[in-house]
């Protein structure tokens, strides 16, 4: 065997052995449960190597090896394991029933693999079309005041804005008069776009303008550009998994309840076929398959301790995009030819 692919071997065995037991990987006990022909010697090089490219660590507690972060992404690109059949079949059998829609199939497709597996999953359709209906200001102090906005889904929300000493209240309710008659019924996509074009009626008006655009983008529209319409399955997983840090999970769960995975997601964490990987301070993992469905994007994550089942994850939203695609195919076919679908 090729020394580059001995190298990714013993990669994948220490990832695989490490998710499965958490305990740090020792040369000697790969080379003894793979009955792998090399020494011992060669094999703690090949483990300094990997070591040098960050892919794995030294323990603490001993003198194994554990994946880094690098390493994790690395396996999850390159050397995670095909198909599985018995996990494909599961999902083929849901999506013959054709007579549902293709959104319902996908969520009862994910409920029920959640629960087989004992993942969390989570379904996003991203709700950037909602519009702008209203934006209100109640101060607070000199210096602070509760911005409220209603979207077209009848959603309300409020957050305190904090201005800086540059900026004083009646600036900002100025602002907020402007934004309620130029911002209604815009996508709350289009938001930051278009108080980016206020700016003229704006520099009239308030004398640091730019720095009160800053601001209001930055603390309160930023949130309302990614509202997503989530559905979350085995949540419960999430809560238990230990691995997680404690203190940061009520932000991790927000992310989760209110927020697109996929655009939480730095693109360049995009990896290939609508997927993306990201692993978190806090020991937690997302990854993230976009479906195109009619034109329409709809996503499916897996969110779950550093340690997850990268392979079973990765497998899981690439059988559930392929049969989301035969479906379509499917569907069309009938359309184009109604004839076929008759003489069945």
């Amino acid at each position: 065997m090729k020394k580059d692919k001995m190298n990714d071997l013993i990669l994948k065995y220490i990832v695989e052995e490490y998710i499965s037991e958490s305990k740090p990987i020792g040369s000697v006990f790969l080379i003894e449960k793979y009955k792998m022909d090399i020494s011992s010697a060669t094999a703690r090089n090949i483990m300094s190597n990997l070591e040098k490219k960050g892919l794995i660590e030294k323990s603490h507690t001993s003198s194994g090896r554990i994946p880094t972060s690098s390493g994790y992404e690395y396996y999850f690109k390159y050397l995670t394991s095909s198909e599985s059949k018995k996990l494909s079949s599961r999902i083929r059998d849901i999506f013959a029933n054709r007579r549902a829609s293709i959104d319902n199939i996908i969520e009862e497709a994910v409920s029920i693999i959640s629960e087989i597996s004992k993942i969390t999953f989570v379904t996003s359709e991203n709700k950037n079309h909602q519009l702008l209906k209203s934006i209100t200001l109640t101060p607070i102090s000199e210096f602070s005041a509760i911005i409220v906005l209603i979207t077209s889904s009848g959603k309300i929300d409020s957050k305190e804005l904090k201005l800086s000493s540059k900026l004083n209240l009646n600036d900002l309710k100025i602002a907020i008069r402007i934004f309620q008659e130029r911002l209604y019924n815009v996508k709350l996509v289009d938001i930051p776009k278009s108080i980016e074009s206020l700016k003229p009626i704006l520099k009239q008006h308030i004398k640091n303008y730019e720095e009160l655009i800053e601001t209001f983008v930055a603390e309160i529209l930023k949130k309302y550009t990614n509202i997503s319409n989530n559905k979350i399955y085995g949540k419960s997983y999430l809560i238990k998994a230990q691995d997680i840090q404690r203190q940061e999970l009520a932000n991790i769960i927000e992310l989760i309840e209110t927020q697109s995975i996929w655009e939480s997601i730095n693109d360049k964490n995009y990896l290939e076929d609508n997927l993306k990987l990201e692993i978190l301070p806090s020991n937690t993992s997302i990854i993230s398959k976009r479906l195109i469905i009619n034109g329409e994007s709809k996503d499916v994550s897996v969110v779950g301790p550093k340690r997850m089942d990268y392979s079973k994850a990765k497998n899981i939203l690439n059988i559930i995009e392929k049969y989301v695609k035969k479906n379509i195919e499917s569907q069309q076919n009938e359309i184009e030819n109604p004839e076929n679908e008759e003489g069945n």
